[in-house]
């Protein structure tokens, strides 16, 4: 829970925030099959988180997209979500993007990746359209490659 010195002592030492939005709507979204008191309490947290993470990129608060998948219906294959989540924050799309491919990697020591550019690893997701005006395409990719290497074929 961010309150404004927290925000104010991550900006001036150029902390990253990883909100990882997942965790928490992963309870949120699986609601029928879980008791209502853990629902509700999911459901104040995660206004409580989205009201301070907002606060923070309105500070200028590096973002970058992570979503601690494994936790309870937190899967590694919606990654995707957590990208619709930070633009309703108010991230513009670009900046979604960029906090899950350039902005993570740079957080994580990776300068080889998330960037699209010689020299640099090719990983990469193809989607059918342009995530820049659709975010939801990242859901269904049409081809993955890690370091050139097609994944799944």
């Amino acid at each position: 829970m961010l309150d404004a010195q927290t925000i104010r002592v991550i900006k001036e030492n150029d902390v990253a925030l990883v909100p990882t939005f997942c965790a928490l709507h992963g309870l949120i979204d699986n609601a029928a099959v879980l008791p209502t008191d853990v629902v509700e309490r999911a459901t104040q947290a995660a206004e409580k988180h989205h009201e301070g993470v907002r606060a923070a990129y309105k500070a200028g608060v590096r973002i970058a997209a992570g979503t601690d998948a494994g936790t309870p219906f937190n899967y590694h294959a919606g990654f995707a979500h957590e990208l619709r989540y930070l633009s309703e924050i108010g991230l513009t799309r670009e900046e979604a993007l960029a906090a899950a491919t350039r902005v993570a990697a740079d957080v994580i020591g990776r300068p080889k990746a998330g960037r699209i550019a010689a020299g640099m690893w090719a990983d990469l997701v193809l989607v059918d359209g342009d995530p820049t005006r659709d975010l939801g395409l990242m859901l269904k990719p049409k081809g993955v490659w890690i370091r050139g290497a097609p994944v799944g074929s």
